[in-house]
């Protein structure tokens, strides 16, 4: 091997051991696997990731190649932002996991999120450019019961937030843009729905499982939301199981049916429904459903938590065969929604900014975007000149200028 060209002198070591203990979670490797992989003992790699042993230039190839990570990126001076997955680290020690394949690929979203979320903040420190924050101060539920908590918590932020009781037809831009979350879309277990995990530095950054359905991301992301509410300093991982709640989770269920379909709206518009068709019948549910960005299930139970349907009624549905895409084919309410951007729209403009700027290079950009550097050309082509940083922090772009010619570009 090639001496590398570099000097390890004046590294971090325990940010450089944090750096190097993330990459090899984000691949799902175990210490013991790493090691072996390099031909060292277990018990220096572990010495590596703590900072108490100094990494020679030849291992930190050897590693950032295994792992499939950048040397730049494992040699940024910037010490690493957060601590999101030591947060996450503690609360799967704390709740324990079914088995150890489910603790690791847990361990491997947190990282990811961890990864995700800290090159954001470094695009924004770049560029002078920090996320605007509408944070509220933490709602106190403590003593409410789940519903009425939800309830409350619910029409407070719709309130907040200027939204009335209307759908709610992008959330995810209401979150990233009116509060200042930071929102990925992630490949995550199938029982996994959403992550959720907080620091001062970082912010409010939330994973939802990208191979969900679209209603189930909403409603996803309005769980973790409703964490990010109440319980800021809590890691929250969302699994999907059956069976009875914690308390926390029933009212991070309930909170965000309610966010997502506000009694009154959802009482009115059925109202209205039945003035016309008389009494509903599950094809108005569908399409009401619908109406209001959420999955049948939502609605209908929503509609059982309102008293208008008897509890039970979407579990009984179930129980009969009852299939929501072939119903929602057969009365016209089915939608094909194109699949989330795995990034912020706001951290897609940053980092093109930054490479326009000369700030980083194509390769660097390619890789903060996970898409190869002609997809980055074609990206900067169709954005360059157009976005723009204002002074407070917002980043948005412009597709026609105000004193172009209409009757020239008409021509």
């Amino acid at each position: 091997m090639t001496a590398p060209n570099f000097s390890l002198d004046n590294m971090d070591l325990t940010a450089l051991g944090t750096r190097l203990q993330n990459a090899r979670k984000a691949v799902r490797r175990t210490q013991q696997d790493a090691a072996d992989a390099l031909g060292l003992a277990r018990t220096t790699l572990v010495a590596i990731e703590k900072g108490q042993r100094r990494v020679t230039p030849e291992e930190l190839v050897a590693l950032a190649d295994l792992y499939g990570a950048n040397l730049h990126d494992l040699l940024r001076r910037r010490p690493p932002a957060g601590g999101l997955d030591v947060q996450f680290k503690a609360y799967f020690k704390q709740r324990g996991t079914a088995n150890p394949e489910e603790g690791d690929r847990l361990e491997q979203a947190a990282a990811l999120l961890q990864g995700y979320a800290e090159n954001y903040l470094e695009l924004e420190e770049m560029l002078e450019t920090p996320l605007p924050r509408n944070y509220p101060s933490e709602y106190d539920v403590r003593g409410i019961g789940a519903e009425a908590a939800a309830d409350e918590v619910a029409e407070a932020e719709r309130r907040r937030l200027g939204l009335g009781d209307s759908p709610i037809t992008d959330l995810r831009g209401v979150l990233e843009t009116e509060v200042g979350l930071r929102i990925f879309y992630l490949d995550l277990d199938s029982r996994v729905a959403g992550l959720f995990g907080f620091t001062e530095e970082l912010g409010g950054c939330i994973a939802v499982n990208a191979k969900h359905p679209p209603d189930r991301q909403r409603l996803s992301l309005a769980h973790e939301y409703a964490h990010f509410l109440t319980r800021r300093q809590r890691p929250d991982v969302q699994v999907l199981r059956a069976g009875r709640l914690p308390e926390s989770e029933r009212f991070a269920e309930a909170f965000a049916r309610r966010l997502l379909l506000p009694s009154s709206a959802v009482l009115r518009h059925l109202r209205n429904h039945m003035r016309h068709s008389g009494k509903p019948k599950i094809a108005d549910f569908v399409h009401l459903a619908r109406y209001f960005h959420v999955s049948f299930e939502a609605y209908v139970r929503r509609l059982e938590e309102l008293g208008v349907l008897g509890a039970g009624t979407f579990d009984r549905l179930r129980l009969e065969g009852f299939k929501v895409r072939e119903a929602q084919e057969l009365v016209g309410a089915q939608v094909d929604e194109l699949p989330p951007a795995k990034f912020p729209q706001r951290y897609t403009l940053l980092a093109l900014e930054a490479l326009e700027r000369g700030l980083i290079t194509e390769g660097r950009a390619a890789r903060l975007l996970e898409v190869d550097r002609l997809e980055v050309r074609g990206l900067l082509e169709q954005f360059s000149g157009q976005s723009s940083v204002n002074a407070e922090g917002e980043v948005g772009w412009v597709r026609w200028q105000v004193d172009e010619d209409l009757a020239v570009r008409s021509r």
